[in-house]
């Protein structure tokens, strides 16, 4: 009985179906309508299911295919969408689904097979056989896209550490997408440029052909914005026009590098404090932020900005580096290492990790390690001025004062204004025992640490005025050594050497007694400073003595050297990190 009660119920249901497809042909319109809707409203699982029968229902029309490839990709099945493309030859008939299927394969970290499928042409699938090119492209496309296979081939590039390609896949993008500013993006914040090439770069961009509605201004603005910032520490001039961009976060992050990038810290902290207030996770603030707060040592704050980011960004190199950031900063650096190591195996082209990784290495004394991890950076950022400073200043801790010197004259050609750069030259020159040339590095230098947004760090710059004294001294000019020593001691009190270095002062000018004064002082401090030790001997013995009634000429060059104090400026990008880091 239920067998002949079954039978007709499936006939009936078979003929219902057959008149619900018929009736499914002549509505594709609503179905494609009804995929874009729940895209939109980031249903991507329905959005794929409907898609797939879309497909078979138009019979593989290319605008059905292409649009049930991008749900896979939405719905992050890149294997699956690049498969779906690639079994039937999409990619090899159209620029459209070549770049969509490059950009699943790309997603899904398969870069050879990317660069394989945007490199093909119209190649033999079998002998004799050729697929048919297809001028197909999605409705109400406006952006060419040649600039996006450009682009996705830089990126690639960029994945297998081929910098100088990526950035010539960069450029040619520009050239034909005036508008994809990822692409100058990715130029400017990875440091593939130095200033000079960014220039240039924006000089030849064909703003006046191809930008539309005449708004070649405000796009040379917006880019204009995003060139390196080493030369000059005033904020964006917003044209007229463009009045309303003044409270715009992407503009105010460019003044905050720019500040940052000039030293003026504080007023780049209150300007990123204000993007961050507004937009917790500003990728583009968020490396000038945590280069900030390091080099103020906003512990507390840096604490808290780590780890909120790695709770909300936990798969990205940013949230582990500004974890890595905080324990650099409490003195952790082994911490900091395995911490900026997990930032690296995300993103092994983050330039501000590895540049971090260097300096961990440097405050302990691994001078290899630290050359190793710079070295990289400079790879990794050719355009920033920052790895090239360190190279120089750890060739000049290893006694190679000509190869450092080298660096550093590279450093600075890409920042022909960081005082960090001409102080390093001095101690070099010190080394050489060019004592002319060194001071006249220094003054340089304290020219720039003396400016008025300057003046609130000049504790960190400590050093120079020490330095100065030294050479000084070498140059037997005693009064001027004695003065900067002593500015040295006002900006910090319990600095052992610098009383050692007013004793052997006194002790050069006769002035025995002061220099017994100011040794005891630098043994108060420190109670196994060796040079001190022996000075302190050898000036009372002289008293003893007291063979000579008249100046005490000591000439102690190999003790002198060990007073030179080679200042150490730690910075990010990043950036970025702008810094980054």
């Amino acid at each position: 009985m239920e067998r002949l009660l079954s039978t007709p119920w499936v006939e009936s249901n078979s003929a219902n179906s057959v008149i619900d497809v018929s009736k499914c042909c002549q509505s594709l319109d609503l179905y494609r309508q009804l995929v874009k809707g729940y895209i939109d409203q980031l249903d991507y699982g329905s959005a794929v299911y409907w898609a797939d029968k879309l497909v078979s229902l138009s019979g593989d029309q290319e605008n059905d295919v292409y649009l049930l490839a991008q749900c896979y990709y939405y719905s992050g099945q890149y294997q699956r969408g690049a498969t779906f493309l690639t079994t039937q030859n999409f990619e090899r008939s159209n620029l459209y689904f070549r770049c969509l299927t490059a950009k699943c394969l790309y997603s899904a970290k398969e870069y050879l097979k990317a660069l394989d499928v945007l490199d093909l042409e119209n190649k033999n699938v079998v002998p004799g056989r050729q697929i048919r090119q297809s001028g197909w492209k999605p409705q109400e496309s406006l952006n060419p896209i040649k600039g996006q296979i450009y682009l996705l081939r830089g990126k690639v590039h960029e994945a297998l550490m081929n910098r100088i390609l990526a950035a010539q896949n960069f450029k040619e993008a520009l050239h034909h997408d005036i508008y994809c500013f990822e692409a100058f993006q990715l130029l400017t914040k990875h440091h593939m440029l130095s200033r000079a090439e960014e220039i240039e770069l924006f000089e030849v961009l064909p703003f006046e052909k191809d930008c539309l509605n005449s708004d070649v201004d405000f796009v040379k603005f917006l880019y204009s914005i995003n060139i390196k910032k080493y030369s000059h520490v005033t904020m964006t001039l917003n044209p007229i026009q463009f009045a309303t961009m003044r409270r715009n976060l992407d503009v105010l992050t460019g003044d905050a590098e720019r500040l940052y990038y000039n030293s003026d810290f504080v007023q780049s902290y209150k300007i990123c404090t204000k993007v961050i207030n507004e937009d917790p996770l500003h990728i583009g603030c968020l490396p000038v932020y945590i280069a900030c707060l390091v080099e103020l040592k906003k512990v507390t704050e840096l604490f808290k900005v780590s780890h909120k980011l790695v709770d909300t960004m936990p798969n990205t190199a940013l949230g582990w580096y500004s974890v890595g950031s905080y324990y650099f900063v409490i003195g952790k650096h082994d911490v900091a290492r395995r911490n900026l190591n997990k930032a690296m195996c995300l993103d092994p082209v983050f330039g501000p990790a590895w540049l971090l990784f260097g300096h961990s290495f440097a405050q302990e004394g691994e001078h290899d390690q630290a050359m190793a991890a710079y070295f990289k950076a400079t790879q990794l950022m050719k355009g920033c001025h920052l790895p090239l400073l360190h190279v120089g200043m750890e060739c000049g801790i290893s006694n190679n004062p000509q190869l450092a010197m080298k660096f550093l004259q590279d450093a600075q050609s890409l920042a022909p204004k960081d005082p960090t750069v001409f102080h390093e030259m001095g101690v070099i020159k010190f080394q050489e025992k060019k004592y002319a040339e060194a001071q006249a590095h220094f003054m340089e230098t304290l020219s720039m640490v003396e400016l008025p947004h300057m003046r609130q760090f000049l504790k960190k710059w400590e050093p120079v005025y020490n330095n100065l004294g030294h050479v000084s001294r070498k140059l037997k000019r005693y009064n001027d050594a004695f003065i900067y020593h002593k500015k040295a001691l006002l900006l910090k009190p319990a600095n052992a050497s610098t009383h050692a270095a007013i004793g052997l002062i006194h002790a050069i000018t006769g002035k025995t007694d002061l220099a017994i004064e100011a040794f005891h002082k630098a043994l108060s401090l420190q109670r196994d400073d060796a040079f001190s030790n022996t000075m302190l001997r050898y000036v009372i013995d002289k008293m003893v003595e007291e063979s000579k009634d008249g100046e005490c000429s000591l000439y102690l060059t190999k003790n002198e050297f060990s007073l030179v104090v080679s200042t150490r400026q730690f910075k990010f990008q990043n950036n970025y990190f702008q810094r980054r880091l």
